[in-house]
């Protein structure tokens, strides 16, 4: 749940303004009168949520105040506004997503959020909190209470940890799919959720779907999504641990740190997968006889692999990939050919890799970069260098190595 901190309502503001309240008074004048500058609820407000890991910056979500104002940015001094680090004009009224620019100092854990007016030389910072009565820019007061906020920035621990084979996902490419999703195999320690996100430039975007799932293995899970928003080429899957009210997902990507429902991760990694739901041409159609492969099983090869026989009507690519349940895995191998019929070639395989008991073996077209294998099992259709297909079929072979 987003977790927007606002001076005048949430708890978590009171023992803050209470010391800062209280230096306000010790540093009135001798009538007792409050020195701030006094605002009406409606006209003076600040919302800002913890920013974990935040460093040159900080985003203040929204601001509103009646004029010329100030946010200023101070260090956690034991609950009290230490050194200011950053600083920020205002105009009046409303303004969202503030990006307040910091000094280049170590953050404390918290930082302390204040809306200063601008009431002396406009453009000016005028306050000192050693001379407060004689500084124009005093803080605003709300009810009594400055308007000031403490933002998080310290890094919490994220992801529930599980051990190898605990927890994993499989999921395979899924063209046209519109409506639903279906996952092949999920396995988890818990009780969890599949939970589906749009491809953001390879990170979480919008979430579109999720599902609950029983603690163990499940296989063949349909994910609904939401029809009302357009899917992106690429779907992210991941699977949460569901720690909170039972039979409901708790997780928030804008307050990630405080949901209860995180990622599992597994060895430093967290449990998730990509899909490709787009509906783009895929491969580089070839005519009978231009493109062909032969491979011959090899037990106990490791270092390398010989390719009997390939065929391919441009420049082209043998690419070497792990067995992951059926599917091509890893790429722990390729080797550029030329066009025409090339015989024994030899593919240098990754030695750092522990090979599976088959490999597959493709031909790709060499259409990008002459000479730079292009292409990428997360991102496939907009990959240049897309394998070969012959009457329907990928051009592609599996060959035992154990």
């Amino acid at each position: 749940m987003k977790r927007f901190l606002n001076i005048v309502a949430v708890l978590v503001g009171v023992s803050l303004t209470l010391v800062m309240t209280a230096y306000a008074v010790a540093n009135a004048s001798k009538s007792g009168a409050m020195t701030g500058v006094v605002a009406t609820k409606a006209a003076a407000s600040i919302e800002v949520m913890d920013q974990p890991g935040a460093k040159g910056s900080i985003t203040v979500a929204s601001v509103n105040v009646p004029g010329r104002s100030w946010i200023a940015v101070h260090l956690d001094d034991n609950g009290k506004p230490g050194k200011r680090i950053g600083l920020q004009a205002v105009p009046a009224g409303s303004s969202t997503d503030v990006k307040v620019k910091l000094d280049d100092v170590t953050l404390t854990d918290k930082l302390i959020v204040a809306v200063h007016a601008d009431r002396g030389i406009v453009g000016t910072f005028e306050f000192s909190p050693d001379n407060f009565d004689a500084s124009p820019d005093k803080p605003y007061f709300v009810g009594g209470m400055e308007l000031a906020m403490e933002v998080k920035t310290a890094i919490p621990p994220f992801g529930v940890n599980a051990s190898e084979g605990e927890a994993s996902i499989a999921a395979v490419d899924q063209p046209g799919a519109k409506n639903s999703i279906v996952v092949a195999k999920v396995v988890a320690p818990t009780g969890a959720w599949l939970v589906v996100h749009l491809d953001d430039k390879g990170m979480p975007g919008k979430r579109v779907g999720f599902a609950q799932v029983a603690k163990g293995e499940s296989t063949d899970v349909r994910v609904t999504l939401d029809p009302s928003v357009p899917l992106t080429d690429k779907l992210l899957i991941a699977v949460h641990a569901d720690r909170g009210v039972p039979g409901t997902l708790e997780f928030n990507m804008m307050d990630k740190y405080n949901s209860p429902d995180q990622p599992f991760f597994v060895n430093g990694k967290e449990v998730a997968t990509g899909i490709v739901v787009t509906t783009k041409p895929f491969g580089v159609p070839a005519k009978q006889g231009q493109a062909a492969i032969k491979v011959d099983a090899q037990p106990g090869a490791k270092g390398s692999l010989v390719i009997a026989k390939a065929v391919a009507p441009t420049g082209a690519w043998i690419v070497v990939h792990l067995d992951d349940n059926g599917m091509p895995g890893k790429r722990v191998g390729y080797g550029r050919i030329v066009a025409g019929t090339s015989t024994n070639v030899i593919v240098k395989l990754d030695p750092s890799v522990a090979l599976t008991d088959r490999l597959f073996v493709a031909v790709h077209a060499d259409r990008g970069v002459a000479g730079q294998l292009e292409f990428d099992m997360m991102d496939k259709f907009n990959s240049p260098d897309q394998p070969f297909f012959v009457n329907g079929h990928e051009v592609a072979t599996a060959v035992a190595v154990k």
